[in-house]
């Protein structure tokens, strides 16, 4: 039990750090492509965006993101249903807060799309258990273990 709670905790940490490192290098990008003209790569470009601290942080964030998740892999996590609920979860979540805090546009489109994502996560959960929380736990470990001859 207490497993299950630690993958969902850190599934969740991955979804949570990810949309902040997406939503950060949005806003912090944009407003400094305001100031400065970044129209070829050089050196001082990158000096310029690899000393912000707002990009740093969403650095930090997506490397922790990535930490979260290898820790979660190593528990008993079913990855072939909980890496599609991540993804989907943070594709959902960046396109609704670009809405909020940047506004971009949502049209029809959109709207069907984002439809078809949570009708996804839906049928991916249900499809071998009615639990929600089944997603976070696989029933069989495949074991790689070398056995030695005797």
């Amino acid at each position: 039990m207490y497993m299950l709670y630690n993958n969902f905790i850190l599934t969740f940490l991955v979804v949570a750090l990810t949309t902040y490192s997406q939503l950060i290098l949005r806003m912090r990008v944009t407003s400094m492509s305001q100031i400065y003209t970044f129209e070829k790569f050089n050196l001082k470009s990158l000096l310029i965006i690899g000393t912000d601290l707002w990009i740093i942080s969403a650095i930090g964030a997506f490397g922790l993101s990535f930490v979260c998740w290898g820790f979660a892999l190593s528990g008993n996590l079913n990855v072939t249903k909980t890496y599609p609920v991540v993804c989907s979860c943070t594709i959902l979540l960046v396109s609704l807060l670009n809405f909020l805090f940047f506004g971009d546009k949502i049209n029809f489109n959109n709207i069907l799309g984002g439809g078809f994502i949570i009708v996804g996560i839906f049928l991916l959960i249900g499809e071998s258990s009615n639990s929600f929380c089944s997603i976070f736990h696989s029933s069989s470990k495949l074991n790689l273990s070398i056995k030695e001859d005797k």
